[in-house]
C-alpha cells in the first residue's frame, strides 16, 4: 500500500499546483475588473505580455476607456484549463460604459485568453477579441 501512495503523490502534487494556478488566474481577472471599475489602466497593462498580438492596440483601448468612461465590469469564468505554467481561459465579460451626457453602452462577449506564468506572475499572452475593449464612437 505504501508504494501506491508514493506513486500517487507526484500526481496529487500536480493536481494541487494546477488548482492553485486556476485560482491565481481567477484572482488576476478579478483584480483587472476591479482596476477597470476604478479607472486604473496600469494593472491591466502590467498583466499583458508586450509580445502578445495587438498589445499596443489593447493598451490604447484600455487607456481610452479608463480615461473617458465610468466602467462597471463583470466577468464569469466559463473555462479555466491548463497547468501551473500555461492556461487557456474563456470568459463571459460584461462591460457597462458611461460617459458624461451619453447613454450607457453595454457590451457582452466571450473573451478567450491565454496566459503563461512568468516568474511568480501570470501574463496574458493573447486576448481575443481585442476590439471588445475599443472605446465607443461618439455620436
Amino acid at each position: 500500500m505504501r508504494r501506491r501512495l508514493f506513486l500517487l503523490a507526484p500526481a496529487a502534487a500536480r493536481l494541487l499546483r494546477a488548482a492553485d494556478a486556476a485560482r491565481e488566474v481567477f484572482e488576476l481577472f478579478a483584480s483587472l475588473a476591479t482596476a477597470l471599475g476604478a479607472s486604473e489602466a496600469a494593472p491591466f497593462r502590467e498583466a499583458l505580455d508586450p509580445a502578445m498580438p495587438d498589445y499596443q492596440k489593447l493598451v490604447n483601448y484600455i487607456g481610452a476607456l479608463t480615461a473617458g468612461f465610468d466602467i462597471v465590469c463583470s466577468i464569469d469564468v466559463l473555462s479555466n484549463q491548463g497547468d501551473d505554467r500555461a492556461r487557456a481561459v474563456d470568459l463571459d465579460w460584461l462591460l457597462q460604459l458611461t460617459a458624461r451626457g451619453s447613454p450607457v453602452a453595454r457590451r457582452r462577449e466571450r473573451v478567450k485568453c491565454r496566459l503563461e506564468r512568468r516568474g511568480k506572475k501570470w501574463k496574458i499572452t493573447s486576448l481575443d477579441p481585442v476590439a471588445f475593449f475599443a472605446p465607443p464612437k461618439a455620436g
